[in-house]
C-alpha cells in the first residue's frame, strides 16, 4: 500500500449517503488533530487507512481503489 493518499475534499462534500457522511466527519477530525484547514485536499497516512477501510466496509488494500471509485483521490 502506499504510504500517503489525497483526499479531494471539495469532491466528498457533494457526495451524499451514510458512507460519505461518516468518511467526512472522520476526515474532519483529522484535520481538527492536524490544524490543516485548507479546505480542498488532506493528505491521508497510512495509519488512518485502517479506519477509512472500516468506514468503505473494505479491506485496508482495498480502501484506496474504493477512493478512487468514489471520485475522492487525487494522487
Amino acid at each position: 500500500m502506499l504510504g500517503s493518499i489525497i483526499i479531494d475534499l471539495t469532491k466528498l462534500e457533494t457526495l451524499s449517503g451514510p458512507e460519505a457522511d461518516m468518511l467526512n466527519r472522520y476526515l474532519r477530525m483529522i484535520q481538527v488533530q492536524r490544524q490543516d484547514f485548507n479546505g480542498r485536499m488532506l493528505t491521508i497516512r497510512r495509519d488512518d487507512m485502517r479506519a477509512i477501510a472500516c468506514i468503505l466496509d473494505v479491506s485496508e488494500e482495498h480502501a484506496p481503489q474504493r477512493l478512487s471509485e468514489m471520485g475522492l483521490r487525487l494522487d
